[in-house]
């Protein structure tokens, strides 16, 4: 009798690519894994500018942004168990703004999470000071938060691991609605620096959560037909897609 038999898809971004600061200790110890695995695989190699293109195309979906500019925070908000509907949303990554000589630096927040208390007391902010024009921010994770736009908007963003550590400099959304953007994310920097130096929100050693990085913005795509029975994955990214393709996920 015959066996049946699958094939295993790997994608890994950045695998080859260095190392950002130091790996961590329980890395060393999967190498010899990962070392078989490779090893019996076939290696294809595709552009890196843009892996979670690369996901919808897989899966069979397409954005109505194109294909530069997929709707990471619709889909990810869905893989964190939210309900994006049908309204346009973005990701919006709290960040430290930095100024340094004749450029604004952004980074992220990985070493130094905010507690929970603090990102419930942004976001109430945010709300209540853009309510009235129906930006609608959430928060599933103190790391991963998610803006509810009143409208679709007509703009392509750069995703914030492409900035991260950088100038905003030239990565600022672009596009017929990219000032729109642009103004929310300069109110918002005001907003939460006067929220940040009053109240409870002054803790000592928490970083000056300042700004917002928005991009991955869209509405939930059409799903195609994935040639995937099973997704093992923790991005919210990945489970977005595979709870709206309805296939199995299975946490890494």
């Amino acid at each position: 009798m015959g066996q049946d038999r699958c094939a295993l898809q790997v994608i890994a971004p950045g695998l080859f690519s260095a190392f950002p600061g130091e790996p961590p200790t329980s890395l060393s110890k999967d190498l010899g894994t990962l070392e078989r695995l490779l090893g019996r695989a076939e290696l294809v190699r595709e552009p890196a500018d843009n892996p979670a293109s690369n996901l919808l195309t897989r899966f069979g979906c397409l954005s109505p942004q194109g294909p530069d500019d997929p709707p990471l925070g619709a889909l990810s908000l869905l893989g964190e168990g939210g309900d994006p509907g049908d309204r346009f949303w973005l990701r919006a990554t709290p960040v430290v703004l930095h100024p340094d000589r004749d450029q604004l630096l952004v980074f992220g927040l990985e070493s130094h999470p905010p507690s929970r208390e603090l990102v419930d007391i942004l976001v109430g902010a945010f709300n209540r000071h853009f309510e009235a024009e129906d930006w609608r921010l959430e928060a599933p994770s103190v790391l991963r938060w998610y803006l509810r736009a009143p409208r679709a908007l007509q703009v392509r963003t750069r995703p914030f691991e492409s900035v991260a550590g950088g100038s905003v400099g030239q990565a600022l959304a672009v596009g017929e609605d990219a000032a729109t953007l642009r103004r929310l994310m300069a109110e918002t920097e005001m907003l939460f620096h006067g929220v940040m130096d009053n109240g409870p929100a002054q803790v000592a050693g928490v970083p000056a959560i300042n700004g917002l990085w928005l991009d991955g913005a869209g509405a939930v795509p059409s799903c195609g037909k994935p040639a995937y029975a099973q997704v093992v994955s923790d991005d919210p990214f990945v489970a977005g897609l595979a709870t709206l393709c309805d296939v199995q996920l299975v946490s890494s």
